[in-house]
C-alpha cells in the first residue's frame, strides 16, 4: 500500500480525527534491511486530467479514515496483521514513501494478496530507521462501489498517532485521491497489480 505518488514528500499532515489511539507499529526485533524494487513507472504526466479542486477530504472521508483507524488500532494490526507475501519487515522503500516499511495485510487481504477482496486493507507502515517507531501509515481498504474506475480504493495517509495528513494545500488525504498537482495516488499505483506495489502478481 509507498497512499505523493506525485503525492507528498512520505513523507506520505493535519486535520485531526478524534479518539485516535497511540501508534500502534512495535518496535521490530529485526532491524536488518532488504532492499525492494518499488520505483514508481515512467508515465506521461502530459497526459493526466489535472483537477484543481479535489473531491477527496470531505466529512465523509474523513468519517471512513476514522473508522479504519479504529478498526487498525482494535485488532492491533502491527502485531496480528500478515505481512504482505514476499516482504520482510524493514523493507528499504523508494519516493515517496521513502525510508524503511513494513506492509501489512488484514485478513480479507490475506485470503489472496493477488485479488485484493472487498474488505480488504493494505497498510504500509513508515520508519526513518529500521526498528524505530513508524512517523507515517499509508492505507488503503477496498470499498464496494467507492470508487470503481480505480478499483474501488479508498486511500488515507496517517501520522503516528492516528491524524489524517493534509496535502501542501490543507487538503485531507484520504478518499479517491488523485489526479491532482499535489496529490495523487491512482496515477502512480495504477501501473501496478490492482494499484497495490508489491503485490505478489508482479
Amino acid at each position: 500500500m509507498n497512499l505523493q505518488c506525485p503525492l507528498l514528500p512520505f513523507a506520505v499532515l493535519s486535520l485531526v480525527l478524534s479518539g485516535c489511539e497511540g501508534s500502534a507499529e512495535p518496535v521490530a526485533a529485526d532491524t536488518s534491511v532488504e532492499v525492494v524494487d518499488v520505483a514508481v513507472h515512467d508515465q506521461d504526466l502530459e497526459s493526466i486530467e489535472w483537477v484543481e479542486t479535489p473531491w477527496w477530504g470531505t466529512p465523509e472521508n474523513l468519517d471512513e479514515a476514522q473508522a479504519i483507524w479504529a478498526q487498525m488500532s482494535g485488532e492491533n494490526f502491527a502485531s496480528t496483521w500478515t505481512l504482505m507475501p514476499g516482504t520482510t519487515r524493514n523493507l528499504l522503500s523508494n519516493a515517496p514513501h521513502g525510508g524503511v516499511v513494513n506492509v501489512y495485510l488484514n485478513d480479507a487481504a490475506a485470503v489472496d494478496p493477488s485479488h485484493l477482496a472487498a474488505g480488504s486493507i493494505v497498510v504500509k507502515a513508515s520508519m526513518s530507521t529500521p526498528g524505530a517507531p513508524a512517523h507515517r501509515y499509508s492505507v488503503i481498504k477496498k470499498i464496494p462501489d467507492f470508487d470503481p474506475e480505480h478499483q474501488d480504493w479508498f486511500w488515507v495517509e496517517y501520522d503516528d498517532i492516528g491524524h489524517v495528513v493534509t496535502d501542501d494545500r490543507g487538503t485531507p488525504l484520504a478518499g479517491a485521491i488523485g489526479p491532482n498537482k499535489t496529490s495523487d495516488c491512482v496515477s502512480c499505483h495504477k501501473f501496478d497489480s490492482d494499484f497495490v506495489f508489491l503485490n505478489p502478481t508482479q
